[in-house]
């Protein structure tokens, strides 16, 4: 996600030739801002095998981007929070690290806006 704040903006007047001194003057404008990328939160919700969620839970602590795993009652089995750079690196944590974990059944992960 990327933020642009607007610090200011500057009008210059400027002849359009050094010989056009007196005659008419163009107007140049600057606009000075500040790009902030901030990271990118997911939230996904697991399936697993009976009995496995700890383990699951653990295993998934370990990796990168990974900022909280817990178990969780209800619906879901365990409940991860991601935080990432861009949405291309949730996708590659989700698929290439946490899916392929055998005792995941299923995820479903959130973008948080």
């Amino acid at each position: 996600m990327l933020i642009i704040i607007l610090l200011g903006l500057s009008v210059i007047l400027r002849p359009p030739s050094p010989l056009a001194l007196g005659k008419e003057f163009f107007i140049e404008a600057v606009f000075l801002y500040v790009v902030i990328a901030l990271p990118v939160l997911a939230y996904v919700f697991v399936i697993t095998k009976p009995g496995t969620s700890e383990e699951v839970v653990s295993k998934v602590k370990g990796v990168q981007g990974v900022v909280r795993a817990d178990s969780i009652y209800g619906r879901f089995d365990a409940v991860i929070l991601i935080e990432a750079p861009d949405l291309d690196s949730i996708g590659k944590i989700v698929y290439e690290v946490i899916a392929k974990d055998p005792n995941i059944v299923h995820t479903e992960t959130s973008i948080v806006l």
